[in-house]
């Protein structure tokens, strides 16, 4: 079993605890970096499964960035074929976008550590553990925000944004913190990757971040880890149906 990968920047693989979900359910994930010359394919069928992850990238800049309109096709032949789809921050605008939704440039700056909060539906769905109706905070770096899809369940609320996650039919899945992140992610990202640049003229936000490294192992570990096994499980058993 293999599943897609796509991401908008070179910094580091989907992380650790996501890999180490795949390594568990056996799936190998395909990780393509479509800003560095990687291609994409055409379609789903050579995949059993698609993750968007972030980028410096806005979802609606087709013309600055042609891949995002592959990203846009992908997405559209992976719901389709009820193969699951998990989006995480520019993946999770993406997937509202080309399901029926809108992105667009938000009135606020997410940026640093902010608590998002569990919807009624988060409690009855089967990818999201348990979480405490005081919700969680996590790590957002957008400044881009969406309208769900008609038909779409919203499982996160923020303090700024009401749209932090949400569930489209049964197996597509798109979430605007980056929970995904580890310790040491994180770090690559803030000191090597897109984001050190960035936050060369948001030494507040650096200093925040720092102070915070550790919240992506106490909270981000558990959380993404129980999310990311829920989310291969259901590509292995997909793929067994689809025999």
């Amino acid at each position: 079993m293999k599943v897609l990968a796509v991401l908008g920047a070179r910094w580091g693989p989907p992380d650790v605890y996501l890999d180490a979900s795949a390594a568990k359910f056996g799936v190998t994930i395909d990780a393509r970096i479509p800003p560095d010359g990687d291609d994409l394919p055409t379609d789903e069928s050579e995949h059993d499964g698609l993750i968007i992850l972030g980028g410096p990238q806005s979802a609606y800049e087709f013309v600055e960035h042609p891949f995002l309109r592959r990203c846009d096709h992908l997405i559209r032949c992976f719901h389709k074929a009820d193969k699951p789809i998990l989006g995480i921050c520019l993946g999770a605008q993406l997937i509202a976008a080309s399901l029926g939704g809108r992105c667009y440039k938000g009135p606020i700056a997410e940026l640093g550590i902010h608590r998002v909060y569990p919807t009624a539906d988060a409690a009855l769905d089967p990818l999201l553990p348990p979480i405490s109706e005081a919700g969680f905070r996590t790590l957002q770096f957008h400044l881009d925000t969406f309208d769900l899809p008609d038909g779409a369940v919203r499982l996160m609320r923020g303090d700024n944004y009401d749209n932090q996650a949400f569930r489209m039919g049964e197996s597509t899945y798109g979430f605007q913190p980056h929970f995904e992140i580890s310790p040491e992610g994180l770090r690559t990202w803030l000191y090597q990757g897109p984001g050190a640049a960035f936050l060369k003229d948001h030494p507040e936000v650096l200093a925040e971040l720092d102070a915070e490294m550790e919240l992506c192992g106490e909270v981000h570990g558990p959380l993404t880890t129980t999310l990311g096994e829920r989310w291969f499980d259901r590509v292995v058993k997909r793929h067994g149906r689809s025999k």
